[in-house]
């Protein structure tokens, strides 16, 4: 079990979206070492030493084509132990 976890809390999963969303990360542990936003397999939001608490990135689904995507948060912590979550969203 990672010293540090973390959990996409918004948008929720399966939710059709549009136009710029908010999608806010919680990271929980007080040894974040980094953390990474992707959608698909393109990085949106990087940090190295992030403090525990919720990060919000907002997200312009313009260039995004219709249908489903996967947003995938990762964190590590200072063991270098992985921590990741998972939110499919549909771009209507």
């Amino acid at each position: 079990m990672p010293g540090a976890t973390l959990e996409i809390t918004s948008p929720s999963v399966g939710a059709a979206v549009s136009g710029t969303v908010a999608v806010e990360t919680t990271l929980f542990g007080l040894d974040v070492q980094a953390y990474n936003l992707r959608i698909d397999s393109a990085g949106l939001d990087y940090a190295w030493h992030p403090q525990a608490g919720m990060r919000t990135y907002y997200l312009d689904t313009s260039n995004l084509a219709a249908g489903r995507h996967v947003l995938l948060a990762t964190m590590v912590d200072a063991a270098g132990r992985k921590s990741t979550a998972t939110t499919p969203i549909i771009v209507g």
